[in-house]
């Protein structure tokens, strides 16, 4: 038996994100490009009102400067009108190396401007503004 993580118990550290970042991804009946939450090397939370069913395989595809990210992924975490918590499951070295280094300039972005960086995702408040 295959044991699922908790949004608490990850594998890696997230860098959380209140704008910027978007995903475009598919499943075998969809596609959609959703805004990221927060992403980590063993995956991503993506915000979507209607998120596919625990289980099901989403790729996807990130542009970032470091070049375009193609990862498969399962759903592990979903909740109607908030999003979806996906973990990294295939993707080649040369993705891999991408999203590392995407990390870790973020990562040195965040160190040097710790004013502008949150621990958590934003979420939206009841009055439509970011939290």
């Amino acid at each position: 038996m295959t044991r699922l993580r908790s949004r608490d118990n990850r594998a890696s550290p997230r860098v959380a994100f209140s704008a910027g970042v978007w995903v475009s991804w598919h499943t075998s009946g969809s596609r959609s490009v959703s805004r990221v939450r927060d992403l980590s090397v063993g995956g991503v939370f993506v915000a979507t009102d209607a998120p596919p069913a625990i289980g099901t395989t989403v790729k996807l595809l990130f542009s970032l400067p470091e070049g375009e990210i193609r990862i498969e992924g399962v759903v592990r975490y979903g909740r109607e009108k908030e999003g979806m918590g996906v973990e990294f499951r295939h993707m080649g070295s040369g993705a891999r190396a991408r999203l590392l280094e995407f990390l870790r300039r973020l990562n040195a972005n965040a160190a040097a401007n710790p004013a502008h960086t949150k621990n958590a995702p934003s979420r939206p408040e009841p009055n439509g503004k970011m939290s």
